[in-house]
């Protein structure tokens, strides 16, 4: 119904999206970004990114930490919530997102700060 894309906020994930974005057009499919692996200490990284990323198209708000459960949540075949419950207000939300995308309805991209 709609594609999600996660993306990390470096030059490959974001120079590799050309594809999938085309891949989307072309099918005619609602597709957002969804910045993930986010590491809060890393703010002007995650904005580079989300400025590269807004000219292709929409991005989620909901952003996807980066945090342990989600890395150890791979190895056992599980999701990070199932790993730690806390997790779980992270994917309600992207859940609801990707509700709204496949409707129609776009996502609720992040502002971009802007300095100068």
């Amino acid at each position: 119904d709609c594609v999600l894309i996660p993306v990390r906020a470096s030059i490959f994930d974001i120079g590799s999206i050309t594809p999938v974005v085309e891949m989307c057009r072309e099918r005619h499919k609602p597709y957002a970004f969804v910045l993930s692996a986010v590491d809060s200490r890393f703010k002007k990284l995650t904005e580079r990114a989300m400025a590269a990323l807004v000219s292709d198209g929409p991005i989620c708000a909901t952003r996807i930490s980066y945090r342990q459960p989600y890395i150890s949540a791979l190895t056992g075949g599980m999701a990070g919530h199932a790993v730690e419950a806390d997790l779980r207000p992270e994917i309600d939300s992207l859940w609801g997102e990707g509700k709204r995308l496949a409707v129609g309805t776009q996502p609720a991209t992040r502002r971009i700060a802007t300095h100068g």
